[in-house]
């Protein structure tokens, strides 16, 4: 039987959640290693007009706990997606300033977040209850809670580059960009049907293909936000481009095994 005395002193004065009761259980390893990981779920993933979205839900919830279960931390930072388009577009003839754009976009990936992180403290995760308005307060969050949702924080920085600039102050080992294409392709497939995808990639080749590292419109959308791209370079964050209407690619990228999807290392 596990006793408190087994603990190393750390562990023994650490604030109670989901984790660190299966060590109380007897269930230790994990927490010796507390990895961190940073998952950026495109706001497309919840958008109302996709059947089988709470099926969807579901599964992301089931791999969190998995997660936090072998001893993660994760960190979710969650797109606007359709709402966010849908409120710009209504907004645009009116507004010119995009950084009053951008705050519409923010407001709905906030929104977008809080349904994730009611879902997952519905399934039983110790899931912090606030959603961060910024990186620094995040990071603070993660130190306390096993999962934390945020969304956007502020005009000018997309989730993309918002996961992985918290991927980057958490020292997270990875950001998994989670979108709704299967990988990273030379061109846009939806336009092109025959452009190249890629099974793996180093940062600078994702940068020439993403383009140069500045602030797109409001509410446009690309497979990794070329900022985000460029920070990931500058600080040889490792990503993972991967299918996330697929919860069980997710998974698997995750847990470090091999997963459909698009590799990029340093």
């Amino acid at each position: 039987m596990l006793l408190l005395r087994d603990l190393p002193s750390w562990a023994a004065f650490q604030p109670f959640s989901a984790s660190r009761a299966y060590v109380l259980k007897g269930k230790v390893p994990n927490l010796w290693s507390m990895a961190t990981v940073v998952v950026a779920l495109g706001g497309s993933l919840l958008r109302p007009e996709v059947e089988g979205r709470q099926t969807w839900l579901q599964g992301m919830v089931e791999v969190i706990v998995s997660r936090v279960e072998s001893g993660s931390k994760v960190a979710l930072v969650v797109g606007g997606g359709a709402p966010a388009r849908e409120g710009i577009e209504l907004a645009k003839p009116f507004i010119e300033d995009v950084s009053h754009l951008d705050r519409i976009g923010i407001a709905a990936t906030r929104l977008n977040a809080t349904i994730v992180r009611e879902a997952l403290s519905e399934g039983g995760v110790a899931v912090s209850a606030k959603i961060p308005e910024s990186i620094g307060e995040a990071v603070l969050e993660l130190e306390k809670w096993d999962v934390v949702v945020m969304g956007g924080t502020e005009p000018g920085h997309t989730t993309d580059a918002v996961a992985i600039r918290l991927a980057i102050q958490s020292e997270a080992e990875k950001c998994v960009i989670a979108t709704n294409v299967s990988r990273v392709y030379a061109e846009d497939p939806r336009h092109n049907p025959e452009a190249k995808s890629f099974d793996e990639l180093t940062l600078s080749e994702l940068q020439e293909i993403v383009g140069p590292p500045e602030h797109a419109e409001a509410g446009s959308s690309q497979v990794v936000d070329p900022v985000g791209v460029g920070e990931a370079l500058e600080h040889g964050l490792n990503l993972d481009v991967l299918d996330g209407r697929d919860t069980e690619v997710i998974n698997k990228s995750l847990q470090g095994e091999n997963f459909e999807g698009t590799r990029v290392r340093g």
